[in-house]
């Protein structure tokens, strides 16, 4: 199995950061919650920039990242954050090569 991470950097209007995080709270956390293709989710406040969030995802397969990408309540989240946005979210996807266990 090979896992796959996505790596995500929104950038908010001045001051919009808090409306971001309440937006992730409502549509993805139960989501993500409630999926086992998700390994990881960490939702992150950039410590220099007080408008940037910075998104985390670790998924099992390549199917578990295309099926969160196709879920029906990933529109409504995306009509909510928008007008947040001062730009599109920089997304960057990765494969797993290591891991620390333990």
């Amino acid at each position: 199995m090979t896992r796959v991470s996505l790596f995500i950097a929104y950038k908010t209007h001045p001051g919009k950061r808090a409306d971001l995080l309440r937006a992730m709270e409502k549509y993805v956390k139960p989501e993500v919650d409630k999926n086992p293709g998700v390994l990881a989710f960490f939702i992150c406040t950039d410590d220099k920039d007080p408008d940037t969030v910075r998104l985390f995802e670790l998924y099992a397969d390549r199917a578990a990242i295309d099926a969160v990408g196709k879920a029906p309540w990933l529109a409504a989240y995306n009509a909510a954050i928008k007008p947040l946005l001062a730009q599109p979210g920089e997304v960057a996807f990765a494969t797993q090569s290591w891991q620390k266990s333990g």
